[in-house]
C-alpha cells in the first residue's frame, strides 16, 4: 500500500497528459500500437466529443490549413456548445430511467440549470452538493429535479445517487447485506434516512424538516411514507461515520463529495465517454468484483481532479490531449480493448446524429417559439435535447 501511494504521488507530480501516456503505454509492451489519428480524424473526433456535433465546413478548412490541436481543444472547451453538450452528460448521469414520475420531473428546467452551472464554470462537486441538498419549486429551483426524478422515494434516490456519484451498487444492500461488497443493509437505510423528512407537495415544492430517521412514527405521518425493513438513523457508509450534527441532506452532500470514490467515479465516467470504455467496467462496478484496468492511472487522475477543485474542463483537457486519445482506430492485429492500444470505434449517439444533420443541412431550428419549445421539451425519456443551433 505504501509503495502504491508513493507511485501515485510521483505520477501526480508529472504533467497530466504524460501520466496517461506513462500508465497506458506501460502495459502495452509487446502490443502493436495504432498510429496517431490523422488531422481530419482528430478534428471530427474531438469536436463530436466536446460539443456533440461534426465540425462545420469552414471550421474544418481553417483547422486543416493550420492544425493546432491544443488551440482547438481550448476553443471547444470555451464554447457555448460545450456547455450544452456536457450539461447533457451530467443530466443523463443523474437521471435514472427507473422510478420516474413524469408529471413531477421538469427535464427542460433542470437541463437549463445545468447549462448555467457549466457556463459559470462551477466546480462539479459544488453542483452535486446543490443537487443533493436542493429545496424549493421545480421551476424556480430546477436543481430539485434530481430528487423529483425518483418521486422523492428514499430507497430509489439512494440507489440512483450511489450509481451516479460513486459508481457502485448500494441498492443491492436494500433488502440484505451486499453480496460482493462491505455495504450492509444498515448502511443502505442509514443513507436513506437523510431523505426521510424530504417532502413533495402537489406543486412540486420540496422542503426538509429536522430528520428523525427512517422508521419512526413522525416520519410516516409527515415525511415520506415509505416503510423500511429496519429503523435507521442518518449515517454515512461504514462504521464510525454515523454521527452527524443534524442529519440533513446538506450533511449527506458533504459526505458524498468528500468520499474517495466520488472523484474516481467522475474520472471513470468521463474516460468511458471519451475512450469507449471505462477504466472500471461496468461503470457502476466500483466496490464489487470489477477491478480497474489501470488502477494507478485512475487514482492519479482522481487526485488531479481534486487538486483542480473538480474542474471538468481540466479533466477533459488531460484526456483529449493524451496520446492514448489521439490514436487511430486502425492498427494491425488484434488487441485487448482494455489496453487502449487503438481508438475504440464508437457509433454516433442519437443526439450527435440529430445535431450533425442540422449542421450539415444548414437548418435553423429556432425561428419561432413553437419550434424552440419542441426542441427543449422532454422526449419519451423525459430528457430534453441540447438547445442550441449548430450552424
Amino acid at each position: 500500500m505504501r509503495f502504491r501511494a508513493l507511485a501515485i504521488a510521483l505520477l501526480c507530480a508529472q504533467d497530466p497528459p504524460n501520466v496517461v501516456y506513462r500508465e497506458i503505454d506501460a502495459k502495452l509492451q509487446g502490443t502493436k500500437r495504432a498510429p496517431a489519428a490523422s488531422e481530419p480524424d482528430f478534428l471530427r473526433r474531438v469536436t463530436l466529443d466536446l460539443v456533440g456535433v461534426v465540425p462545420g465546413v469552414e471550421e474544418a478548412r481553417a483547422y486543416l490549413r493550420k492544425p493546432d490541436r491544443a488551440s482547438l481543444v481550448d476553443r471547444l472547451l470555451g464554447s457555448k456548445e460545450f456547455n450544452a453538450w456536457w450539461a447533457r452528460f451530467i443530466l443523463e448521469l443523474t437521471t435514472d430511467k427507473r422510478a420516474v414520475d413524469f408529471d413531477a420531473f421538469e427535464g427542460a428546467y433542470y437541463y437549463r440549470w445545468l447549462r448555467k452551472q457549466l457556463r459559470k464554470k462551477r466546480p462539479y462537486d459544488a453542483i452535486v452538493r446543490d443537487l443533493i441538498a436542493a429545496s424549493g419549486n421545480a421551476e424556480e429551483n430546477p436543481e430539485v429535479n434530481f430528487i423529483l426524478r425518483y418521486n422523492v422515494r428514499p430507497s430509489d434516490i439512494v440507489g440512483g445517487l450511489a450509481r451516479a456519484f460513486l459508481g457502485n451498487k448500494l441498492q443491492c444492500a436494500q433488502c440484505h447485506d451486499h453480496p460482493f461488497d462491505t455495504f450492509t443493509q444498515e448502511d443502505f437505510w442509514g443513507v436513506a434516512a437523510f431523505f426521510s423528512r424530504t417532502n413533495r407537495t402537489v406543486t412540486d415544492f420540496m422542503t426538509e424538516d429536522e430528520v428523525n430517521g427512517v422508521g419512526n412514527a413522525a416520519d410516516h405521518e409527515e415525511g415520506n411514507p415509505e416503510k423500511p425493513p429496519l429503523v435507521a438513523k442518518p449515517r454515512w457508509l461504514g462504521k464510525g461515520t454515523d454521527k452527524t450534527e443534524t442529519g440533513t441532506r446538506k450533511d449527506l452532500a458533504r459526505f458524498v463529495t468528500a468520499d474517495p470514490g466520488f472523484a474516481r467515479n467522475l474520472v471513470n465516467q468521463v474516460w468511458a465517454r471519451l475512450m469507449g470504455r471505462g477504466l472500471v467496467m461496468p461503470l457502476d462496478g466500483f466496490g464489487g468484483k470489477a477491478k480497474p484496468s489501470h488502477p494507478e492511472l485512475l487514482d492519479a487522475l482522481a487526485e488531479h481532479l481534486r487538486k483542480s477543485e473538480y474542474d471538468l474542463r481540466a479533466l477533459l483537457r488531460i484526456i483529449v490531449t493524451s496520446q492514448a486519445y489521439r490514436r487511430s482506430s486502425h492498427a494491425e492485429g488484434e488487441s485487448d480493448p482494455r489496453s487502449f492500444a487503438r481508438a475504440a470505434l464508437r457509433p454516433l449517439t442519437v443526439d450527435q446524429i440529430h445535431l450533425s444533420i442540422i449542421r450539415a443541412t444548414n437548418y435553423d431550428p429556432a425561428p419561432t417559439s413553437r419550434t424552440r419549445s419542441a426542441r427543449i421539451g422532454p422526449w419519451t425519456t423525459g430528457i430534453p435535447m441540447p438547445i442550441w443551433s449548430p450552424r
